[in-house]
Formats: C-alpha cells, sequence, structure tokens
C-alpha cells in the first residue's frame, strides 16, 4: 500500500536506474514527487475533427486507427510507419520516424487521442504527433493542459507523468498546515486540491488558483520565519547611541559634494534605528556609485564618537583596504581612533586586550573574516557594518554579533548591498530587515555612454580609447577567463594580456589582476594602476565591485554577452566616476538577435534595479549574485516580481507568527521548510 513516505520503487516501472535519476532530482519519497512541480505547460486541450485541421493549432484528435504499416528508406537510414486514421469527418495519413516499436503498440481497429500540431506539407498539411494514448484509459497525456517538468539525462516526461498519475491519489493524505480562517480570508483552495491539479490542471483558468495557493505558501513560510528572527533579535538590548548633530553637521560640511536626498533620507533612518535600545537591523542598497559608503561612515562616526566601538566588514582585503583609506579621509579632520584588520595586517591581538578603553572617541574597526576570528576581541562593538551581505553567510553574520554581545546584547547591524536587489525580491529575501534604498545618483555624475562593438570595429574602438589615454585617463579591459579553455573558444586575460602590451598598447604601461593571483600581490597592481602607473588594467571579474579609480574612464568587456546584465552594470561603474565622462564598450563575437535584445538593454537603461530585475527574470538570483551560501530562498511556485502576494503574505506571518503553538501543523511545517531552505 502506498503511502506519502514509501520509496519511488514503489511505484511500478521504477527500478534501480529510475531511483538513481530521481536522486539527482533530490527525489526519494512519493511525497517529494508530489511536490516536484511542473515548469511549463502545453494546452492540447482543444478535440477538434480532421476537418478543421488548421497550421500549427496545438490541438487533439479522437480517431480510429485503419491502417499501418513500416518501411525502410532507400538509404535504409530511417524507419518510415505509415499510419491512416479516421474520424467522422474524414481520413488522415500521419507518418512516423525512427519509431519501429509503433508496429506492436498501435492496433488497427483501436481509437485513439492524438495530440499536436499540423504542419505545411506537400500537397497539404501534416499532423505532427507529439503525444498520443489509447481511448478508454485515463487521458494523461492527451486531450489536456500537459505538464512538462525540469528532468535529467535517462528521465522523460512521459514516464514522470505515468508515475505521477500512480501516486497522485496520496494528496488526500497530505494534512493542511494553513490555519482555516487564513485560507477563508486569502481565498485559497486547499493544499490537497492545489498538489493534484498541479500537475493534471482542469483548466488554464483553474490552474491560476492554483498556482495562486503554492506560491502563497512558499512566501507566507518564508515570511513566518523572517518574523521569528526579527522577533527574536528585537528581544536583545543594544546600546542606544546619542544623536550628535554638531559632528554630523562637521562631517557635511567637510565633504566635498552634497548628499543626495535618498542619502539624507537613508542616513536620518539609521541614526533614528542606532537610537534605540532595540538592535538595529537594517539593509541599505543602492545602485553603482549611489554614494552608499558616506551614509555609513556617518554611522560609524556618530559610534566612535559615543565612546563605543563600531566596524565595517567587507568580503576581500582589496575592498577592506579601498574602505579604510576612504573612511580616513573622510573622517581625517575629526582625529577618529581607525585600524584596519586583516590577515596581511599585523595587528597586536593580545595588547588590544588587554588595554583598557580610554579612547572617549572610541574605535572604527575595518577588516575582512579577520574581524570574526577567535583571536580577536571586541570590547564594546556597538554597531557592524557588513559590505556586500550578501556574499557572506548566515553563519558569518552570526558569528561577528555574537562575538560582540552577550546573550542577550546585540550590536546595531546594518548591512550594505552595492547590487541592486529589486523591492519584492528584498522584501521575500531580506524580510527581518528594515529597507533603506538609494536610487538617486549624485548630482554631477554624468551617465556613461555604452556601445556595441562588433569585430569590425574594434580597431577604432582601440584607437578611441588611444587618443584618451593620451590626455592621462585610464581603462580596464576586462575577460570571462583567466586562461585559454579547450572547450570554450573565447578569449582569455592571460593570452590577451600580452596580445594587448606588446601589439595594441604597446606604447601605454598594461598590467594584469585575476583571481588566481596572491592578493598581496593583487593589492600591489591596483595600487599602481590608482597612481596612474599603469594606464590599462586586464582583469577578470575580480573587479567587478570594491574598486574605484577616479581617473578611470573606459572599459572593454570582452565577451560581453557572457556576462549578466546586473554583472555587466557593475563593471560600467567602475569607470566615469567623479564627474568624468565614462565610456563602456561591450566587445561581443555573437550574431545571435538574443544578445543583441540583452545588450541593447544595457545601452538604453542605467538604472540597476531594472536591470537587476530583467537579469533576474532571466537567469535567476543564485546566477545573479552568485549566492552559494544559505539565505536565499529557492521558490518553486512564487514569482520573486509578484509584490501584491508577498505583501500580503508578509501580512499574514506577521499576523500568525505570534500563534503558533496554536497550529501545530504550521509549526511542523515551518521547521522543515528552515531546514529544507538551509535558514539554521
Amino acid at each position: 500500500m502506498l503511502t506519502l513516505t514509501s520509496p519511488l520503487s514503489s511505484l511500478f516501472g521504477v527500478g534501480p536506474k529510475n531511483q538513481k535519476l530521481f536522486k539527482k532530482l533530490n527525489l526519494t519519497t512519493c511525497e517529494d514527487l508530489l511536490y516536484y512541480f511542473p515548469i511549463k505547460y502545453k494546452d492540447y486541450s482543444r478535440l477538434i475533427l480532421i476537418k478543421d485541421l488548421k497550421q500549427n493549432e496545438q490541438v487533439t484528435l479522437k480517431v480510429l486507427l485503419k491502417e499501418i504499416y513500416s518501411e525502410r528508406s532507400p538509404h535504409k537510414r530511417l524507419f518510415i510507419t505509415h499510419t491512416t486514421f479516421s474520424d467522422a469527418s474524414g481520413e488522415i495519413e500521419i507518418v512516423w520516424f525512427n519509431q519501429p516499436f509503433l508496429n506492436q503498440t498501435l492496433k488497427v481497429g483501436r481509437s485513439y487521442w492524438l495530440s499536436g500540431q499540423a504542419k505545411q506539407a506537400f500537397p497539404g498539411l501534416n499532423f505532427e504527433v507529439k503525444e498520443y494514448e489509447a481511448v478508454g484509459r485515463r487521458q494523461i497525456h492527451t486531450g489536456r493542459l500537459l505538464p512538462s517538468y525540469s528532468l535529467t539525462k535517462g528521465l522523460t516526461n512521459r514516464y514522470l507523468r505515468l508515475w505521477l498519475s500512480q501516486g497522485l491519489s496520496l494528496t488526500s493524505l497530505i494534512k493542511d498546515f494553513l490555519p482555516p480562517d487564513l485560507m477563508a480570508k486569502e481565498k485559497l483552495l486547499t493544499l490537497n486540491q492545489a498538489l493534484a491539479q498541479i500537475h493534471y490542471p482542469n483548466s488554464a483558468t483553474g490552474l491560476a488558483g492554483v498556482k495562486n495557493r503554492l506560491a502563497f505558501d512558499e512566501l507566507f513560510l518564508s515570511h513566518l520565519r523572517h518574523q521569528i528572527a526579527r522577533n527574536v533579535w528585537q528581544k536583545q538590548a543594544a546600546p542606544a547611541i546619542p544623536f550628535d548633530l554638531k559632528l554630523i553637521k562637521k562631517i557635511l560640511r567637510a565633504l566635498p559634494f552634497k548628499l543626495t536626498t535618498d542619502q539624507r533620507k537613508a542616513s536620518w533612518q539609521i541614526i533614528k534605528d542606532i537610537g534605540k535600545k532595540q538592535p538595529m537591523n537594517r539593509l541599505l542598497e543602492g545602485d553603482v556609485a549611489s554614494g552608499k559608503t558616506i551614509v555609513a561612515v556617518i554611522a560609524l562616526a556618530q559610534t566612535a564618537r559615543a565612546g563605543y566601538e563600531a566596524c565595517l566588514m567587507a568580503p576581500t582585503k582589496l575592498l577592506t583596504r579601498q574602505h579604510y583609506l576612504t573612511v580616513k579621509k573622510l573622517l581625517s579632520p575629526f582625529n577618529f581612533k581607525i585600524k584596519l584588520l586583516s590577515r596581511d595586517v599585523h595587528f597586536n591581538y593580545k595588547r588590544q586586550n588587554k588595554t583598557k578603553r580610554t579612547n572617549k572617541k572610541g574605535t572604527i574597526y575595518i577588516g575582512t573574516h579577520s574581524l570574526i576570528e577567535d583571536r580577536f576581541k571586541f570590547n564594546k562593538l556597538a554597531l557592524a557594518v557588513i559590505d556586500e551581505q550578501h556574499r557572506f553567510g548566515v553563519r558569518q553574520r552570526a558569528k561577528l554579533i555574537a562575538k560582540a554581545g552577550s546573550k542577550n546584547t546585540a550590536p546595531h547591524l546594518l548591512s550594505l548591498s552595492a547590487t541592486p536587489i529589486p523591492r519584492t525580491l528584498a522584501l521575500t529575501v531580506f524580510g527581518d530587515l528594515d529597507l533603506s534604498i538609494l536610487d538617486e545618483l549624485p548630482a554631477g555624475r554624468k551617465k556613461i555612454i555604452t556601445k556595441i562593438v562588433n569585430p569590425l570595429d574594434r580597431l577604432k574602438a582601440y584607437e578611441f580609447i588611444k587618443t584618451r589615454l593620451v590626455k592621462g585617463e585610464q581603462a580596464f579591459v576586462i575577460y570571462p577567463l583567466v586562461h585559454d579553455s579547450d572547450k570554450l573558444a573565447i578569449k582569455s586575460a592571460t593570452a590577451e594580456y600580452e596580445r594587448l602590451k606588446n601589439e595594441i598598447f604597446s606604447k601605454f604601461k598594461v598590467g594584469l589582476v585575476h583571481g588566481q593571483i596572491k592578493a598581496i600581490e593583487r593589492d600591489k597592481i591596483i595600487k599602481k594602476f590608482r597612481d596612474n602607473q599603469l594606464q590599462i588594467l586586464v582583469a577578470t571579474a575580480v573587479v567587478e565591485v570594491g574598486i574605484d579609480i577616479p581617473n578611470a574612464t573606459m572599459i572593454i568587456i570582452e565577451h560581453s554577452e557572457r556576462f549578466g546584465l546586473a554583472q555587466l552594470h557593475q563593471f560600467r561603474g567602475r569607470v566615469g566616476r567623479r564627474q568624468k565622462q565614462g565610456f563602456c564598450f561591450l566587445f561581443t563575437e555573437s550574431n545571435s538577435e538574443k544578445t543583441s535584445q540583452r545588450l541593447a538593454a544595457l545601452i538604453n537603461c542605467h538604472n540597476g534595479f531594472k536591470l537587476a530585475k530583467q537579469d533576474l527574470a532571466l537567469r535567476g538570483p543564485g546566477e545573479v549574485f552568485g549566492t552559494t551560501q544559505s539565505g536565499w530562498p529557492e521558490f518553486k511556485m512564487a514569482d520573486i516580481f509578484d509584490y501584491q502576494l508577498t505583501s500580503k503574505a508578509k501580512q499574514a506571518a506577521i499576523s500568525y507568527h505570534p500563534l503558533l503553538e496554536k497550529y501545530p501543523l504550521l509549526k511542523e511545517k515551518l521547521k522543515k521548510f528552515v531546514k529544507e531552505a538551509h535558514f539554521e
């Protein structure tokens, strides 16, 4: 007798080979199979007569097999099966190629459902059969909305549908975990109905309600988890940092620029947050060069002036050193104690731990993972700023917080993201964080001129760059690979570096950086570039974020079709900083229309949030943000751009998270969801 926990080998026809294939898809039980949702549907629900066939329409015929015979093609390469079918309106001849088994499968005198579409042929139409099955059996493959699944090699949709049909009755055993009053309020289908009809929907109209229920489940559980995390966080205590108006005014007066409206708004939100005894947990995200650093610096300075420690943690030594230089420069008139920590910066940990804090202005620490190493201890950490926060795992962030406080205390936490994340995705992924967005570029910043360069215009682009280099400007050249690949016929940074240095730009100084060069050496090369000792820097994606070279005005991105839109936008943000005009050249050897459309989007749009949304729709968050750490939900059904459903799910989570003990099924489902999403 089948149960939800029955192994898939319990289904008729699933042998050891198919079990291994299912394991590749992380499917082991019948319940797993029920939750393996289709990725799309073909509509074969329209039943017509032979006489009504029209070109390219997806339809289903109910016909009688009158004749079948097979032959070899003249050169014996093809096995051709000829069939004649009829219905009340007439006859149709259908030809099948390389399917010799049809002689045993199809029986003359039996009726069949044939689903497919008519194609133009001579003389007339030829019906291409995509699916077929005998009349009298349950229709699994024809005459309906037909589900298609993501597969692995060796597994077919036809067999997967057969096995699913065997286990479909088990949906009646699944207990609904949503509270009945919530289901009534949101007008949601029962879980049994949704799971049965997601695989075999009755109609396209009904499918919308099915998807809505399953999407709501995912969003609701995700936000419920966020509410619990927020609740735990807010039960802790944090130091209340007093608002120092005089200091803030002095810092703003010393800046060589005025804050944008977004920067002022975000700064005030943060100042209010850190002034409370509840720990702040805020995400500050902004487009390329939108000015997140100065907003963070204002918070760091106010915390240190109040006599506390503050820290800024970044994922790379390069970005850390740049932050250190920026913070020192911005706060140089105010005599703050600022320390840089990384593995190649020698710091006396023992002395640091023994020294009593007599500096009333506190200390600002800027570092990499060194900040969360066991040998380094904070004494009075009140604010932790995490840059490029999506590159740190949940456990790494938790470790920083744990080092800073006791069981019931925590520092204020400000997360920064330079990769623009559409508001709905930010709301879903970072539901336990408050959100501040910088969507406005500083005054005077010019839009970067972006051009697609085909192979014929390559030399023209080189000549243009040379004219700017002579005037003292600098350029990046980006490649997708470090070394040449036998499998991929594309240029690499190391090989092209030699060509550019010795042939194309022989009159200029050219440097090379990539991820396989040691960090210390990489920093030296980038410092040379920053000091204008190098005019051209050949690089890989290692310079995607965190490189600020004020004099760099040009960037070439080779094989630009191989990068996502969000990543290309990040590369583009490396140039044209300050008030200088920037130029971005997208080199491509692809002639595909899809490539042209994608790259044209970059030319026409300079808003990182809009580009990220397009990129997410094409590739998904995992590829766009390079997220290998936990914390990013992989929704099977929820649309990350459905703001209305996301908002409803969030409001429901706010209402029901205090009532979890009343709903044991919901509590159990949440535990399973958290575990499967690796949120622990």
